[in-house]
């Protein structure tokens, strides 16, 4: 079958997740790209039929099945030729609940220099992309949008009428022109809902609205609780840089002592932040800190950490949802009641 080098005729919106465990974020960002290895070695631009496309991806990721095989071309295709110049990526930042959206600015390379391992930080299969200054916040998405980023495929497109009009009005803080239109398969595209990120991101919401500020603080206390910490905290009022004490032992005099500082907004907490609290732990005689920003971290603070890591620990809203997964049987009751939960069993597809 010859390959359709010009499907999509209008602007078209494109998700690029960064990994499995957004591994490959920071190189996405630094670089101004997106792409893939996947162990494919040759130069894709000149082929012109499905078939030999389909045999080296098979050969490549030593794929088994038709389906699978199928599904992992597609995603190749889409690289290569479905995403075009003007198109908009959106790449989704599990740590701080946010989308980096770009435009692309390339037709498709090929680096022959990379060496196609897939744990790489640098790509083969490549397009240039333009990142905005500013990212989405994944609460500011309607439902259909939420499911449509939350995908388990490396490069996949938001079939949706009107698409790249719906992000830039999010992006932009233009309500009036979103709305919850439903989507029209075609091309054969299947959705691959990333169903655990899509309920981290339903638990995320609850959280957001039910543990803002002085409730956060609580929920982090909380846990620690729950990890077997004697706890202090002051209650609502100025903090003077620590929201929650925390130790061991019976009467909480005991190793490890630490020192602990929530910060609730959706903004990325930065560098002084981290300063003040390393310092509020000698003003404390605390031999560890702990900062929480459910906002996530601005690169000065994730800069630094490797500094601190016999002391400092960062937690982020993945981290935070994270560990109350870890402890939530033994979490205070009234935590359980303002977020319940239970266990289900899914695929690990």
């Amino acid at each position: 079958m010859t390959l359709n080098y010009n499907y999509y005729e209008e602007k078209q919106v494109w998700v690029i997740r960064g990994g499995e465990t957004d591994q490959h974020i920071e190189s996405i960002k630094s670089n101004n790209s997106i792409g893939i290895n996947w162990g494919i070695n040759t130069n894709l631009s000149n082929l012109n039929d499905w078939d030999d496309l389909k045999n080296i991806v098979r050969e490549s990721l030593d794929l088994q099945t038709n389906n699978s095989a199928g599904q992992m071309t597609g995603q190749v295709w889409s690289l290569v030729w479905g995403i075009k110049i003007g198109d908009l990526v959106l790449s989704h930042i599990r740590a701080t609940r946010t989308l980096m959206i770009g435009e692309v600015i390339s037709d498709y390379e090929f680096i022959p220099s990379v060496i196609a391992e897939n744990d790489s930080t640098d790509f083969k299969h490549i397009r240039h992309i333009k990142w905005f200054d500013q990212e989405i916040h994944i609460d500011n998405l309607n439902e259909e949008l939420k499911l449509k980023v939350n995908t388990r495929k490396t490069i996949s497109r938001i079939n949706l009428d009107n698409a790249p009009q719906k992000i830039m009005a999010i992006y932009q803080n233009d309500e009036s022109t979103i709305n919850n239109d439903y989507l029209s398969e075609s091309f054969n595209e299947q959705t691959i809902l990333d169903l655990e990120q899509h309920s981290k991101d339903l638990i995320a919401e609850q959280i957001a609205i039910n543990f803002r500020t002085h409730e956060m603080e609580k929920l982090v206390e909380g846990i620690l609780k729950a990890k077997g910490f004697h706890t202090y905290s002051h209650g609502k009022g100025p903090d003077f840089g620590v929201d929650v004490l925390a130790s061991k032992g019976d009467l909480g005099f005991e190793s490890p002592k630490i020192c602990v500082q929530v910060k609730s907004g959706q903004y990325r907490t930065d560098r002084p932040t981290l300063d003040q609290l390393i310092g509020t732990m000698q003003n404390f005689k605390a031999e560890y800190g702990l900062l929480v920003s459910w906002g996530g971290f601005k690169d000065s603070v994730l800069k630094e950490i490797d500094k601190h890591f016999f002391n400092v620990r960062l937690w982020d809203a993945a981290e935070l949802i994270r560990q109350i997964f870890k402890e939530y049987e033994n979490l205070p009751n009234e935590i359980k009641q303002k977020l319940p939960l239970k266990k289900i069993w899914i695929l690990d597809s």
